[in-house]
């Protein structure tokens, strides 16, 4: 798949020599620290030799269908392959000002699930920020300090959601959230909200009344037994609707985990396959030096 960014006017010079300058960077895609520059070129060795293995994903707001046009479209992972490609000389901007020679996997800010006669019914999509770190976070062994970081940088890039929200996001305890939200508000660093969003996109309270307990005495006279059980049951369907999407939220984030691991098999394999050049260089004209026909 080639990515269109702008056509050129007959005549037009091309001016653009990087991919960096035709297509944009979600800032989800740099909550996570880059590649240092040698492990860029064996990545890139690793891609010019074998290929690249896994697409470039990127991120529309809107959905597929809803008629927009020119839409912006972001990186969303694989700035590093990107980067590698790029140094190991591999051709990305064509003349026409697209981006050619990577595969791409498109996501979609929200997806249409049907039409009906009544309009279209539209979900959520893919949460960038949720989507990038579903991917990161199992090939990168941050220290204590550096998830902290990391958190700090969800809660600042979207302080409306709710602990809760950015504790499942970054796969943390709530708690650690409060924590460093806590010392970003005392510095001025975010703003205090009197709302914020909830992992399934409600809006809450940022900070919930306390809870009193009802006395015993006013629960007699109650309802009936029949209108208990109902109750009971109609609690129960709401559960079980809950532990559906939660279901499906885990098989979503499932198939993000079986690509950011798929994704750290070939920086692994990169990686090796540089070692082995560096290890073989030296040992070749000691060879050569002893060779008997020589």
């Amino acid at each position: 798949m080639s990515v269109r960014i702008r056509k050129r006017r007959k005549g037009e010079r091309r001016e653009a020599s990087s991919w960096r300058d035709v297509f944009k960077i979600h800032p989800a895609a740099e909550l996570f620290p880059r590649m240092s520059d040698d492990e860029l070129r064996e990545l890139g060795a690793d891609i010019k030799a074998h290929g690249l293995k896994q697409p470039i994903v990127s991120w529309s707001p809107g959905y597929v269908g809803d008629g927009v046009k020119d839409r912006p479209r972001y990186v969303l992972d694989g700035i590093s392959r990107l980067d590698a490609m790029e140094l190991a000389g591999l051709p990305l901007v064509s003349d026409e000002g697209e981006l050619t020679g990577a595969r791409f996997d498109q996501l979609w800010e929200m997806e249409q699930v049907h039409s009906t006669a009544s309009g279209r019914q539209i979900k959520p999509g893919t949460d960038p920020y949720a989507y990038v770190i579903s991917a990161n976070i199992r090939r990168r062994h941050l220290t204590a300090e550096q998830k902290r970081e990391l958190i700090a940088k969800l809660i600042k890039a979207t302080p409306e959601k709710s602990d809760r929200a950015i504790a499942k996001t970054a796969k943390v305890d709530h708690k650690t959230v409060r924590a460093v939200r806590g010392n970003l508000e005392a510095r001025g660093e975010v703003p205090h909200v009197a709302t914020r969003k909830d992992a399934k996109g409600r809006r809450q309270p940022a900070r919930k009344p306390e809870r009193h307990k009802v006395p015993t005495k006013s629960l007699q006279g109650a309802a009936p037994m029949g209108a208990a059980k109902a109750k009971s049951e109609v609690n129960e369907i709401a559960r079980l609707r809950t532990r559906i999407q939660e279901l499906e939220a885990e098989v979503h984030q499932l198939n993000h985990e079986k690509l950011a691991l798929q994704s750290e098999v070939d920086e692994l394999r990169a990686r090796v396959s540089g070692m082995c050049r560096r290890a073989a260089s030296p040992i070749a004209p000691r060879r050569r030096a002893n060779d008997p026909t020589r």
